[in-house]
Order: C-alpha cells, then sequence, then structure tokens
C-alpha cells in the first residue's frame, strides 16, 4: 500500500500532511481511493471504509511526525523509542530463558520462587536501560572504535538479582537464539545508573536496601531544601529509619532539665531576667540624682 502510494498513485492525488484529514476528504473520496482500488483490483478486494481508515490512520502518524520533525523533538523522540524496544526485547529474551531454565531444573535457577521471579521479569522496569554510543556521542569510545551499549543499572536492584540477569540469563539467552551480542556491553554500575522506584512486591533478596535508604534519606534533604527555598512549611514523616539523625539534631539542640533553675526556667530566660532587673535599678538611680540636683539648685536660687 505504501509503495503504492509513493510511486503510482498521481502527484496531486497524494495525500497533504500540511492539512487535516478533514479538508482534503474531498480529494481522498472522489480520487484517491478510486485510484487505490483500480491499482489494487485483482490481489485485494478493500472497502471504501477500509481504505478511508487505513489513510486516516497513516496521514496521522505523518503528519505528527512532521510536526515534531519541525519543531526539532522527533530526533529525541526516535532515541526515546529505540531506548524502549530494545529494553522491551531484553525483557523478552529474559523471561523466555527463564521459562527454559526452570523446565530444565537448572541448578543457577532453582533456588528462586517461580512466582515470584517470573512477574518481576515481566516489567520493563526490572531491566536495566542501555543506550548506544551513536545515540550519544559525549559517551567514552573503545579503543578498537567497535560499537557498544552503555548498561544504565537500576539502583535498588541487589547485586544478586544482577548475577542472575547478567550471568545467568543473558547467557542462556543466547544459547537459546543460536546468536551471540553483537555489540559489547558496558558495565560500570558506579558511574552509569538510573534512580528509580522499586518494583511493588518485590522480593527482599532483589532489593538493595542500603541503597534505598541511602536515597530516601536524600529525597528528604532535597525536600527540606526545596521547602524553605519556597518558604513552605513541611511535615516531616519521623518514622523513617533515615529521619534519626533529626531527631537526634532536635534532640541536641533543645532545653535540658539540667539547664532549668528551680522555677523551671531556661539559664537564656534567667539571664533575660536580670538584665530587666539591672535596667529598672540603673533608671531609679538616675532618678535620684536628678532629685537631688534639682534640690541642689532650688536652693541656691532662694539663696
Amino acid at each position: 500500500m505504501k509503495n503504492l502510494l509513493k510511486g503510482q498513485i498521481p502527484k496531486e492525488y497524494r495525500l497533504d500532511y500540511g492539512k487535516t484529514f478533514s479538508e482534503q476528504t474531498a480529494k481522498i473520496y472522489k480520487k484517491l481511493i478510486p485510484e487505490l482500488k483500480k491499482l489494487m483490483s485483482g490481489h485485494y478486494n478493500l472497502s471504501v471504509t477500509q481504505l478511508s481508515d487505513w489513510l486516516r490512520s497513516m496521514h496521522k502518524h505523518k503528519r505528527d511526525r512532521q510536526r515534531k520533525q519541525q519543531s526539532g523533538q522527533l530526533d529525541k523522540i526516535d532515541q526515546r523509542m529505540h531506548v524502549n524496544a530494545r529494553l522491551s526485547e531484553k525483557k523478552n529474551r529474559r523471561v523466555k530463558a527463564t521459562i527454559k531454565l526452570y523446565e530444565r531444573n537448572d541448578a543457577n535457577i532453582q533456588e528462586f520462587d517461580k512466582d515470584e521471579l517470573l512477574p518481576m521479569l515481566l516489567q520493563n522496569d526490572c531491566h536495566s536501560i542501555e543506550q548506544s554510543d551513536s545515540e550519544n556521542e559525549s559517551r567514552q569510545k573503545l579503543p578498537n572504535n567497535k560499537r557498544f551499549l552503555h548498561v544504565y543499572d537500576r539502583e535498588w536492584r541487589s547485586n544478586k538479582l544482577k548475577h542472575l540477569l547478567r550471568n545467568v540469563l543473558d547467557p542462556e539467552a543466547e544459547y537459546i537464539q543460536h546468536a551471540k551480542k553483537q555489540r559489547e556491553r558496558i558495565y560500570d554500575d558506579d558511574m552509569y545508573f538510573t534512580s528509580s522506584e522499586p518494583l511493588k512486591n518485590t522480593p527482599e533478596w532483589a532489593l538493595d536496601k542500603a541503597k534505598i535508604e541511602y536515597d530516601a534519606a536524600d529525597d528528604v534533604i532535597d525536600d527540606l531544601i526545596q521547602s524553605y527555598e519556597d518558604c513552605e512549611p513541611m511535615e516531616l514523616n519521623l518514622t523513617e529509619p533515615y529521619s534519626d539523625f533529626l531527631l537526634n539534631s532536635a534532640e541536641m539542640n533543645s532545653i535540658r532539665p539540667e539547664d532549668l533553675d528551680e522555677i523551671g526556667e531556661s539559664s537564656t530566660t534567667q539571664q533575660r531576667a536580670e538584665r530587666s532587673q539591672k535596667g529598672k535599678e540603673k533608671a531609679t538611680k538616675e532618678a535620684k540624682e536628678d532629685e537631688e540636683i534639682y534640690e541642689i539648685f532650688e536652693a541656691d536660687k532662694y539663696n
């Protein structure tokens, strides 16, 4: 169908992706569709409705890509689509490999509960994103200029889960497909990683609790800074483990019992009261001196 539109349809009958579909319906129904039916006769017998739906769908797709290209967003969108497609393929390979290993009762996978592992592997967020050198030219190149993929680890995954994915399932997937990876994978989890929330119902062995708690504490600090910058009050969740340092800090700066005098006032309050009393005594003294000077002045006046 696409070949017919490209090469055998007269130019004046073709779709104009700069206009909406409804703006050219007259041309589509009176000229384009009859021409398509004539060219396809003897091979396919499609109705006007079928051809119209197909043309509408293709017009929408082409028009959308044209508008994104004009706005400069097309390359970024295509790159994201390639990354997502690569991630989905990886997921499918690993799921197939897992099923094969369970069928063979392989020792490398027997310790993992099938009902826990498979639902986790079926989610894209369980698998690491891979980005090619051509998709990001700033990445370092290999000495032999061989094409490669950077693997971006998900921080919440434990070493046990990563070992299972990379050293057990990936080799099995290659064996099943009878094909080797065309690009070398670069693993550097300290440099290439993504921060994301752990999957729901993830088994304990698959979680790196140390990194999860560190990220949670880091998020609290970021929220505190943002709250201060926005001048908005923030309610802290003091039940989380990472909030211990906040409680300790509050305890260090609070008034302790030994800092209080007999009537329950803190040293700061007592000092403030003493300064107030000294101020009153000074004012009384000055008033008395003024009175004495006035009496002396009046005595000299009558003498």
